[in-house]
């Protein structure tokens, strides 16, 4: 549920994520409850501006609410920067600079790789199809190395739906909400759920049709350094 509160209209710059918990009530519009729920659905609210999250959050809190904020440097968390390198290389997967960006430059957890990369001249499906005879790989890369896999196998598909769709696929594929890979542990749990949120929200603003406009504009966000838009 989207609701809207702050100092002006509704917008999408600022989000807070709630979780109920199954702690209170959650009344229907004809005066039922569904507190006998076994789980109840978070709660996303829109802020235009940031003045008053703070406020906000600590009214949630009083009532028993946990608070996500997802407005802090949203293009700076390592889970959301991650995402944006995934569709950079998902653009053109078969080009070596891009994927020798993904595996040494970003948190995708492939770095330990790059030797290994670079003795297969950058190819990614050399590295896959062997990847259960590489020297100290780790599970975790075997399932990243899965799942970009897969990714790649949907690349018709990524790049004729939205580009939220597609940001909506690459944290799926992974599972970046979960975090099976415990690549971002600096990152709480609660947190990193409300800044993917927030990131699927901001990129549908965008109203994008295509993977490599999405790419284009994350290029142009951080040419122009704002860190700061969300």
């Amino acid at each position: 549920m989207d609701g809207t509160l702050g100092d002006s209209e509704a917008g999408g710059d600022r989000t807070a994520d709630t979780d109920t918990g199954g702690e209170h009530d959650n009344n229907d519009g004809d005066g039922g409850s569904n507190a006998g729920d076994a789980t109840q659905p978070d709660v996303t609210v829109l802020f235009r501006w940031r003045t008053q999250m703070a406020r906000c959050a600590d009214a949630f809190e009083t009532e028993g609410l946990s608070v996500a904020n997802a407005s802090d440097y949203l293009f700076e968390c390592p889970v959301v920067t991650t995402v944006f390198d995934i569709a950079k290389w998902l653009v053109d997967p078969t080009a070596p600079d891009r994927l020798r960006t993904l595996v040494s430059d970003s948190s995708v957890g492939l770095a330990t790789l790059s030797d290994a990369f670079e003795a297969r001249d950058w190819a990614f499906d050399s590295i896959h199809k062997e990847s259960n005879r590489i020297d100290d790989i780790t599970d975790e890369q075997r399932y990243v190395l899965a799942k970009l896999h897969r990714l790649r196998e949907k690349r018709p598909t990524l790049r004729a739906q939205s580009a939220a769709s597609s940001i909506g696929d690459i944290i799926e594929t992974l599972g970046l909400c979960a975090n099976p890979t415990d690549a971002f542990p600096r990152v709480a749990a609660g947190q990193r759920v409300a800044n993917l949120d927030a990131l699927v929200h901001l990129v549908t603003e965008w109203k994008r049709d295509s993977l490599a406009n999405l790419a284009d504009i994350v290029d142009e966000i951080l040419f122009r350094g704002l860190p700061t838009i969300t």
